[in-house]
């Protein structure tokens, strides 16, 4: 049978031989009386999504002695809308955005035909219990995709569309902003070697040593994460050793960067000792960032009743950018995740497995995520104020390597969205132009006799996680008296290309 037949012809074919196939499916009106029945539907649905796509015939019964029956749908009848809302639930993206529900005559009967177009750009996953998992046909069957198909399915329609077809993945864009000394701009203790930040509405910024991509280069599109048990720092202690093991996340000062969120303050800091000392005296990261409340514009925000700060972290492996997140709440962590930003899905993935069976648990499949994740601020000859030097990392140097200043942009979405050439998503917006202060890396190094700096640019990697999150990498360089040594890599590259 093809799906590109009639449904007369469809029906009659499956009547004469009971023949069902990988584009065909014929079901009795059972199949869709209870909830089991519906999403065992929807899972057939999403596996014929992943190939190319199928058709299901609803309302045609084979009885125990051969004879064919024909179930009958009522004008008024809602099933339609119960499949959306189990498909809605049930399917990521929802599997209801490809199909077609029309409802058939034949032999008398009102029947439910349903055509499913195949996925574009991601396979359709299958999620219960929070874990989605990834089918199709085989012959008449739903079975689960292998790790070689899910390749498979990305490798074909990326010759089929390019890059996975629009939108694109990363934006660069130089921001040239007027230095403006009527935004008051908040500062607040920290213990040595933390930052204390000011940050707006249910969202994060986690600095690091880098984002673990190259802004010139290939866009990071693939996500792979899963769910994992955390209770205490012990737990995300042998999550990083295990990292760090099989797919050389790096823990060190210089690479992991972690955030601590209370309310609408943050406390940043390096390493996994640093990391691990926060989570275990929380309490006391909890009373500082009360008090960072009390200060500032937003002081009002000072939150009450249970305290749930939210840890998120993030370093670099061999396969890109490593996360990890959890939660404080009732005197112990949970809500515990961790994954990996890729550029591309391995060939040899074996570290990967190795990975995930040593903390015991199953990922879901490789998903490639849309919309723009990555921005690239080049600030072009963009003063910074207010610098104060800091050593972040001293397991790699003795002496600074960062400065601490105003960020140019903080509260100044307006004049960032009136310079930008390209249009910026509001989640980089509203995070980065409501951090008060960040710390930039030095390019060269920090010396004594540094006063004055300059944004050389800013690196951002966005996801999604129990609030946005950027992972961002701020770079500048000390000024000098000749301009032509202040040039950024971009601009010397930019001058390259004009000569």
């Amino acid at each position: 049978m093809s799906r590109n037949e009639s449904s007369s012809k469809l029906i009659e074919e499956f009547v004469a031989d009971g023949v069902e196939n990988s584009l065909v499916d014929v079901k009795s009106k059972e199949i869709i009386e209870s909830t089991s029945g519906r999403k065992k539907l929807i899972k057939r649905l999403a596996a014929f999504a992943n190939q190319e796509g199928g058709t299901v015939i609803i309302g045609v019964r084979r009885q125990e002695n051969g004879e064919v029956l024909f179930q009958p749908f009522d004008p008024d009848n809602e099933v339609r809308q119960y499949l959306t809302d189990i498909a809605r639930e049930y399917t990521r993206p929802p599997i209801s955005d490809l199909w077609r529900i029309e409802f058939i005559h034949h032999s008398g009967a009102r029947l439910m035909r349903i055509d499913v177009n195949e996925a574009e750009e991601r396979p359709i996953l299958y999620v219960e219990n929070g874990e989605g998992t990834a089918y199709l046909r085989a012959e008449d069957t739903t079975v689960q995709m292998t790790q070689q198909e899910i390749i498979d399915f990305y490798e074909s329609r990326s010759q089929r569309r390019g890059l996975f077809g629009d939108p694109e993945v990363s934006l660069t864009e130089r921001i040239s902003l007027t230095d403006r000394t009527d935004t008051d701009v908040p500062c607040f203790d920290a213990p040595e070697g933390r930052i204390v930040t000011s940050i707006q509405g249910p969202r994060m910024v986690v600095f690091s040593g880098n984002t673990a991509f190259d802004p010139i280069g290939k866009s990071v599109t693939f996500h792979l994460e899963t769910r994992i048990p955390v209770a205490t720092p012990d737990d995300i202690e042998t999550l990083l050793s295990i990292a760090h093991e099989e797919v050389q996340a790096d823990p060190t000062d210089f690479h992991l960067g972690y955030t601590i969120k209370y309310g609408d303050r943050q406390l940043h800091g390096r390493g996994i000792e640093s990391l691990l000392n926060d989570m275990r005296n929380i309490r006391d990261v909890i009373s500082l960032l009360e008090s960072a409340h009390e200060t500032g514009s937003r002081s009002e925000h000072a939150t009450t009743g249970d305290p749930r700060p939210i840890v998120v972290g993030q370093t670099h492996s061999n396969f890109g950018t490593f996360w990890f997140e959890t939660q404080w709440r009732a005197g112990t962590y949970d809500r515990g995740k961790c994954g990996f930003i890729l550029e591309d899905i391995p060939f040899d993935d074996t570290a990967l497995h190795s990975f995930f069976e040593q903390i015991d648990v199953e990922p879901r499949a490789y998903e490639h995520e849309r919309g723009i994740h990555m921005l690239v601020l080049r600030g072009g000859q963009q003063p910074l104020s207010n610098p104060t030097p800091q050593n972040l990392t001293p397991d790699y140097f003795d002496s600074p390597l960062h400065v601490i200043a105003d960020n140019p942009s903080f509260q100044r979405k307006d004049d960032v969205i009136a310079n930008a050439e390209q249009d910026i998503p509001d989640y980089f917006l509203d995070a980065i132009c409501s951090v008060n202060r960040l710390p930039y890396q030095v390019s060269g190094g920090y010396r004594e006799e540094d006063e004055r700096f300059s944004l050389n640019l800013i690196d951002m990697l966005y996801k999604d996680l129990m609030q946005t999150t950027l992972f961002i990498n701020p770079m500048c360089w000390a000024e000098t008296e000749d301009e032509d040594e202040i040039l950024s890599p971009f601009a010397e590259m930019e001058q390259s290309s004009e000569e």
